[in-house]
């Protein structure tokens, strides 16, 4: 499980131009999105963090993909 320092650092990296490159339009956010967890699995791995066990407790919650996480959560999901 993420602490709130890691999960806070992955959803900044994912909002950069080279992974989902967050940026705000007038109805909300807009994300580029492969709809995979590729760069939270690089994120992760670069982490030295179990990618599988991540990503299963992001699926569990029905987030599919990496602008999920920017669009869905706040805090990283506790069992």
């Amino acid at each position: 499980m993420l602490d709130q320092r890691q999960f806070d650092a992955l959803y900044t990296w994912l909002q950069e131009p080279q992974q989902c490159h967050a940026r705000p339009i007038k109805t909300g956010w807009r994300y580029r999105c492969n709809h995979t967890f590729e760069h939270t699995a690089i994120w992760l791995r670069r982490q030295g963090l179990n990618v599988e066990s991540h990503l299963a407790q992001l699926k569990a919650l029905g987030i599919t993909c990496d602008c999920g996480i920017l669009s869905t959560l706040i805090d990283w999901p506790t069992p």
